[in-house]
């Protein structure tokens, strides 16, 4: 499965930058997610509310929640935001299955 995360360094990370650059971070973060048998695809750094994207092809959602749990926990992150491809046919099978949601107080 794909998954994009979406961050906003804290004031630590930003700092941490300065002593960095972008080929020592991709090769650092594509190390890390070899660890779990994953591949980072594209890094993107960007102007804007967000600082940083990345694509990376993963096992599952569990796996990729506790790689953005270690790198919260890092203290470089004021947001991480991690975002799952998912087959949105099989959600719009879904919705028209259920058809409507009872609204409370309008049960029959």
């Amino acid at each position: 499965m794909k998954v994009v995360y979406l961050g906003k360094y804290s004031q630590k990370g930003l700092l941490g930058m300065l002593d960095s650059s972008y080929a020592k971070r991709v090769e650092v973060v594509k190390e890390m997610f070899a660890k779990v048998d994953a591949t980072l695809g594209d890094v993107m750094y960007l102007m804007g509310e967000f600082d940083v994207s990345a694509t990376v092809e993963i096992s599952s959602i569990e796996v990729a929640t506790g790689v953005r749990d270690i790198m919260i926990q890092s203290g470089s992150w004021d947001t991480l935001l991690m975002m799952p491809e998912f087959n949105v046919d099989a959600a719009i099978k879904a919705a028209r299955a259920v058809g409507n949601y009872p609204t409370p107080g309008a049960e029959k």
